[in-house]
């Protein structure tokens, strides 16, 4: 998946991670089926999100770091996460909670080699952002 899609999917993951997004229902067999993309306004939109959705099925995986969720809230997003999108349950959400620094300097040497590792890194420090 080249680098628009992870940024955009990792756009929309911490959307949903962070705002802790619920939704009801069980896993959803289609895209265009995910409560996401039902609230999204308009055609071109319900679109986009149904071809980053699909994407992200045939990937299989959301990495992504943090250095505020506790393992415990990340069980309850993931969860969440998925039926929002329409995920199946074996779609995997790996999350490693990492200390501000520590995170930072690992993004910033992903970066450098032109090989990253994670689709998102939250951190909470504007200055380094």
């Amino acid at each position: 998946m080249n680098r628009s899609k992870h940024a955009a999917i990792a756009i929309l993951a911490h959307l949903a991670l962070a705002a802790g997004t619920a939704a009801t229902g069980g896993d959803r067999a289609r895209a265009q089926d995910a409560p996401a993309v039902a609230a999204a306004a308009g055609p071109e939109e319900k679109a986009r999100l149904t071809q980053l959705i699909e994407g992200a099925k045939k990937e299989g995986e959301l990495v992504y770091w943090d250095t505020v969720i506790q393992p415990e809230t990340h069980d309850a997003l993931s969860v969440a996460f998925r039926k929002t999108y329409g995920l199946p349950a074996a779609f995997k959400v790996t999350y490693n909670l990492q200390g501000t620094a520590a995170l930072a300097t690992r993004v910033e040497q992903e970066l450098a080699a032109d090989k990253l590792t994670m689709d998102i890194a939250s951190v909470a420090s504007l200055p380094w952002m």
